[in-house]
């Protein structure tokens, strides 16, 4: 480790690359991708704030379940996004009231059934926008 340390010394930074240029390259390459097609993320909070970032404009609102992963109100309010809470019925999606899909604890945990995600209404609820 001492002789790589050493070798690498005029490169070797002790920030990570944030948008991990060598692993998008890669990985776009490996599965036949367009450039810039592939966005990595430190971890699912990074992920969904890059998400969120993406497809919510500022003022706008992020429905999820509620009580739900701690960190969507914060996200909401990072992004400048409203948190709008829909109560969950017997620890399950209200499907009837919510726009976005999230599993009630974390959002890269358990799968969805097929049948659950179909249901959600599209476009979402006209009072949420």
């Amino acid at each position: 480790m001492v002789r790589a340390v050493a070798a690498s010394g005029r490169t070797l930074n002790r920030y990570p690359d944030i948008m991990a240029g060598p692993l998008a390259t890669h990985l776009e390459a490996h599965l036949t991708l367009a450039a810039g097609t592939v966005v990595p993320a430190a971890g699912s909070i990074a992920a969904l704030q890059q998400l969120i970032q993406a497809a919510i404009n500022p003022g706008r609102a992020l429905v999820f379940a509620w009580r739900s992963y701690e960190a969507y109100p914060i996200l909401a309010r990072v992004c400048h996004a409203k948190p709008v809470t829909v109560p969950l019925i017997d620890q399950r999606h209200n499907l009837a009231e919510i726009a976005e899909v999230c599993n009630p604890q974390q959002p890269d945990g358990h799968n969805r059934r097929r049948a659950g995600v179909g249901a959600v209404p599209r476009p979402g609820p006209r009072r949420l926008h």
